[in-house]
């Protein structure tokens, strides 16, 4: 579990699900036991909005980066079909790193790529 793996090397987490659907109790018994961090439960919130909400559901993530913008000093915003790791992270701190040495102010970013290849995207 990604999250988990964060929590695991030793940083604050805070995951918010954000989605139109009320999940199932085993559902979030899925949820619970994926965040699971040394035996204990990581701090986390599921926000349900109307599917009336359609495709603005990607931009609700700016509330919460907005309302925690002082407690955390990094933030990760993914869709679920998106799985962003511990390694990636710290591969993306560190090359951070090195670039704002060379390249003032330097702002990078994960972004997701759709390769399109004969006309089918991936």
């Amino acid at each position: 579990n990604n999250i988990a793996d964060m929590c695991t090397l030793g940083w604050s987490v805070h995951p918010v699900i954000q989605t139109t659907v009320t999940y199932t109790g085993e559902e979030k018994g899925m949820i619970e036991e994926a965040l699971l961090c040394k035996g204990e439960s990581i701090r986390h919130e599921v926000q349900i909005f109307s599917h009336k909400v359609g495709l603005s559901l990607s931009m609700k993530h700016r509330d919460v980066v907005r309302r925690n913008l002082k407690l955390y000093d990094f933030f990760i915003y993914a869709e679920d079909d998106m799985r962003i790791r511990a390694e990636h992270v710290l591969a993306f701190l560190h090359e951070n790193s090195r670039l704002s040495l060379r390249f003032q102010p330097f702002i990078p970013r994960f972004d997701r790529q759709h390769w399109i290849k004969n006309g089918v995207g991936g």
